[in-house]
């Protein structure tokens, strides 16, 4: 009996021992894991998993429509005749081939419409009444100390960018087409947690900076920024210059079977203003044709 004891003992002790060298491997391998340093095109492939099955779903229905409720705000929408500073409207982004629109409509003389058209070739802004007061896509717009940014928010558009996996051009979709546009890869904190950076390269600006979750692989969010020469100066670093376009996505849901942000938030930093355009999106649908408007220029 004493021997059949010793011999229970001495095997439980090996299975605790096996079993703790197990957890401890689990954990080194998870620390091997988090700190291996992956590559671009890594991160891109995986990416690409975590929104489901793409291909499938855009054959034969190329189109996509957003349809959502946006609320603007910044001091520019206060002296844009809303003491509170906000604007609610109705916001639309659709994109297909060769094909992006993003339009916000609001009841507002001083602020009816936000938006523009995009066909594969040029960027034709949403025609509106003056005084044309706006701050994403209006050039001659002063309030907030903007300038002239638009000729690389064209190419930030032309290249799929703008509304992220929301967009159907998104370049990230045929990653092997942009491998040589994708930078290194750096982990860095975004509003308290921890994320995958990717620098993507866009010609004519600082390029844009791509944010993922770690853990899911999903696109949230993409930094956008220019620095612009004013008339007379030498550096394009005058910090007068700068502006930083901020998009970030969440509440990811299942349309389709494709994981897509219901949640975008666009915000504009420019030297002596910021703007917000919060969208939450509650009809998003696959269709065979585009539902566009009219631009006017």
């Amino acid at each position: 009996m004493e021997v059949t004891t010793i011999s229970h003992c001495c095997i439980k002790a090996r299975l605790s021992h096996c079993a703790g060298s197990l957890i401890c491997l689990a954990l080194f391998s998870s620390l091997l894991a988090d700190d291996r340093k992956l590559t671009e095109e890594e991160l891109a492939s995986q990416h690409l998993k975590s929104m489901g099955p793409v291909e499938q779903v855009l054959e034969g229905i190329p189109f996509r429509v957003a349809l959502g409720v946006c609320t603007c705000r910044g001091r520019v929408f206060t002296q844009a005749g809303e003491e509170s500073g906000a604007f609610r409207g109705e916001a639309g982004f659709v994109t297909g081939p060769d094909c992006v629109q993003f339009s916000v409509q609001f009841q507002s003389e001083h602020y009816p419409i936000e938006g523009f058209n995009y066909d594969g070739k040029e960027i034709r802004l949403l025609g509106f009444e003056a005084p044309r007061i706006s701050g994403l896509s209006e050039p001659q717009y002063n309030v907030g100390q903007l300038t002239t940014y638009v000729p690389s928010w064209e190419k930030y558009v032309q290249e799929g960018l703008f509304g992220g996996t929301l967009n159907t051009s998104w370049p990230l979709l045929k990653p092997e087409k942009i491998f040589d546009k994708l930078r290194s890869i750096k982990r860095r904190n975004l509003e308290g947690k921890q994320r995958l950076t990717m620098r993507y390269h866009v010609g004519g600006s600082r390029g844009a900076e791509l944010f993922f979750d770690p853990e899911t692989f999903r696109h949230v969010a993409t930094r956008f920024r220019l620095e612009k020469r004013r008339a007379g100066t030498v550096s394009i670093a005058d910090p007068k210059q700068r502006v930083t376009l901020w998009e970030k996505f969440s509440d990811f849901e299942k349309v389709d079977g494709l994981e897509l942000p219901t949640r975008w938030t666009i915000t504009l930093e420019l030297p002596r203003d910021t703007s917000h355009w919060e969208i939450d999106l509650h009809n998003l649908r696959h269709t065979k044709g585009p539902e566009l408007k009219n631009s006017s220029r």
